[in-house]
């Protein structure tokens, strides 16, 4: 079984990896053997946090919503993807960007609600789940002429939400 720990004293002092009530194995744990798709990361259980859908990625991490058993409202789980797990400069900067991020309040930027590691020092994450297109998907829809997201994005809008993004990144 992989027991993860935390360094944050509010969150759970331990969480233990299962998938459908099955313990994973410790070599789900090393580099070598975790799951190359994220789609196999699904229904595993971060300490009642359970990784239902995969959200989207970055240069070096997952994102999954995961839901826990007592509460209605979903979260994001960020994890670093299995081939940065191990390295060094990797795991720092995944860890420096989810320390800074939980010290930003700013209604454009995305609330990191935990920090936690797993015993191998694998670092991951939880943060408030947004429900909203990205401002890349919605440049992507309309670069590909999608009649609805001409209608839906007009000029201003577009400069909205531009200005909404420029006004987190100046924080």
């Amino acid at each position: 079984m992989c027991i993860l720990t935390t360094r944050e004293p509010n969150f759970l002092s331990f969480l233990d990896l299962r998938q459908l009530g099955n313990v994973v194995e410790p070599s789900f744990c090393v580099k070598s053997t975790m799951a190359l798709d994220p789609e196999e990361l699904l229904q595993i259980t971060l300490g009642g946090l359970t990784l239902e859908r995969f959200v989207g990625h970055g240069t070096f991490a997952w994102v999954f919503l995961a839901r826990a058993k007592d509460l209605v409202e979903p979260v994001a789980v960020k994890v670093l993807a299995p081939s940065f797990v191990g390295e060094p400069e990797f795991e720092a900067r995944f860890r420096n960007e989810a320390e800074t991020a939980s010290r930003l309040e700013h209604p454009n930027i995305v609330p990191v609600h935990d920090l936690g590691v797993v015993e191998t020092g694998d670092p991951f994450y939880t943060m408030k789940l947004l429900r909203a297109q990205s401002l890349g998907d919605i440049i992507e829809s309309l670069s590909r002429r999608k009649a609805t997201a001409a209608t839906q994005y007009t000029l201003s809008r577009l400069l909205r939400i531009f200005l909404k993004v420029c006004d987190g990144v100046a924080y």
